[in-house]
């Protein structure tokens, strides 16, 4: 399993039937962005620490010309930077945040 966010992760099992199981917040999943969503794409955010895109594809009707207008997005769809918890160097383990209220 990798997990970037609690609602961007990637579980499976290195066997024979190779089942996975793909979580990406806001990017859509089947065939559009297979070449980000797999175990590869989750492994490479975390060694390299970058950000990889998605692309969301999708219709919607215009409402003044009654058409349908069809749209393509381009979103990040897996970000190694995580602000809810300081990311150790290991780029694994996590500690809390050090913020004090006064």
């Amino acid at each position: 399993m990798v997990s970037l966010s609690p609602k961007n992760y990637i579980c499976y099992l290195p066997d024979a039937k190779y089942k996975q199981k793909v979580s990406a917040k806001g990017v859509q999943q089947g065939n559009r962005n297979t070449d980000v969503l797999n175990p590869l794409g989750f492994e490479t955010v975390v060694r390299e620490k970058i950000t990889l895109q998605g692309t969301n594809t999708g219709f919607r009707i215009d409402k003044q010309t009654q058409s349908i207008i069809t749209y393509t997005q381009h979103k990040t769809a897996l970000n190694y930077y995580y602000d809810k918890r300081k990311v150790l160097e290991d780029g694994v383990s996590t500690i809390p945040l050090d913020i004090r209220v006064s």
